[in-house]
């Protein structure tokens, strides 16, 4: 190493040093203050530079009243004995997470209680993340998923998609496959650069019906934005997620996820147009062209008696009376389709499905509403 080199690395060893200890005496003496001490917000994410949030691994978070166990990959523990021959995982957002339910009311418990009873004792995973979308689950599969061997994917993936915002998905990935993004979701990790900036702009404190203070997927349905992921890339991804799976030799079953205005709502008995159905009509179109069994968690609702509080924590998490309608439905539907004797894999060799359907609510980045109807998404 020349003069020049070795002055330079001995001027950069005491900087290093004396970062490496800040972080230490900072991460020993401070916590962030995210203005919530008074505040049950439910899980709160933390950044991810891959996926832009995820679950804090290895930790125990508290959701809206309960605990939370999440394992080393980021994932909330599964259910059912350790010692099962048989994997699934259910993905997709917080209505398969389990917000607000212990672990032994989440779909997932359900399931293997389900699968149980029917003489198929099976380890059901969870997979499921608050606010994934199609696009951040497939890299979750990528990255951790698919590691784990499910024999079988619950796919529940809907909402988030839908969801109207002020980012899309696809563009913020891209940000953080770049070199720079990908630096900078490792560096938000650093206590010391938190405190540095919480020192200069302190966080406001969240008040409780702070409309800010969560994540929502039923807002004003007037309110500007764009779709977090358009149809389009949707109904691609879906049947991308569907072909990592045939891929494996992984079975399929799409669950089309249900709210209190969904289950409210009959087909053909009311003419109300809602943001979602495009959502839905490209879930069914995939899952039918590929042969993936489809359960509807609002028809499973509306069979078993459950509607309004006994099924919803609020407009659209189901509680674990629903879940286990819902888990008893689609392990019916898993065995009525063949399993465990055919594995539900998904056909991937009729070519490329039908052309998403159109999405008529997006129109110069708004969405359109009736005139007087009050549409909730």
């Amino acid at each position: 190493m020349s003069r020049t080199g070795r002055k330079l690395a001995f001027s950069f060893l005491p900087m290093a040093l004396l970062l490496g200890v800040g972080e230490l005496l900072v991460r020993g003496l401070w916590t962030p203050d995210d203005g919530l001490e008074d505040v049950d917000a439910g899980v709160q994410m933390v950044a991810h530079p891959s996926r832009i949030w995820g679950l804090e691994p290895a930790s125990t978070l508290r959701n809206f009243g309960v605990d939370v166990t999440v394992d080393e990959d980021g994932l909330r523990v599964g259910a059912g004995s350790e010692d099962a021959s048989r994997t699934w995982m259910v993905v997709g957002d917080s209505s398969f997470f389990g917000h607000g339910l212990a672990a032994e009311d989440t779909l997932h418990a359900h399931l293997a209680r389900a699968l149980e009873a029917a003489g198929q004792p099976t380890r059901v995973l969870c997979g499921a993340v608050p606010g994934y979308s199609v696009l951040q689950t497939r890299r979750m599969l990528d990255e951790v998923g698919w590691a784990r061997s499910p024999e079988l994917l619950v796919v529940g993936n809907l909402w988030s998609d839908n969801n109207f915002d002020r980012f899309t998905d696809a563009e913020w990935l891209s940000e953080l496959d770049a070199r720079t993004g990908r630096g900078l979701g490792l560096l938000a990790g650093s206590r010391l650069l938190q405190w540095l900036k919480a020192s200069a702009a302190p966080a406001r404190p969240v008040e409780a019906g702070d409309p800010l203070g969560r994540i929502s997927w039923i807002r004003d349905p007037t309110a500007t934005g764009q779709r977090r992921v358009p149809v389009e890339r949707y109904h691609a991804e879906l049947d991308a997620l569907l072909g990592d799976a045939a891929e494996r030799g992984v079975g399929v079953l799409v669950v089309q996820p249900a709210n209190r205005y969904r289950v409210a709502s009959r087909t053909g008995t009311e003419a109300v147009p809602y943001t979602w159905d495009p959502y839905f009509a490209a879930q069914r179109e995939v899952a039918a062209h590929r042969g993936v069994p489809v359960v509807d968690a609002a028809a499973v609702l509306r069979v078993f008696g459950l509607g309004g509080d006994a099924a919803f924590l609020d407009e659209m998490h189901p509680t674990g009376a629903a879940n286990q309608a819902i888990a008893l439905a689609v392990s019916t539907a898993a065995q009525q389709a063949g399993w465990p004797e055919t594995s539900l894999v998904p056909d991937m060799a009729g070519g490329p499905p039908p052309p998403a359907p159109t999405d008529h609510w997006i129109d110069s980045g708004r969405h359109r509403v009736n005139a007087g109807q009050d549409a909730p998404r």
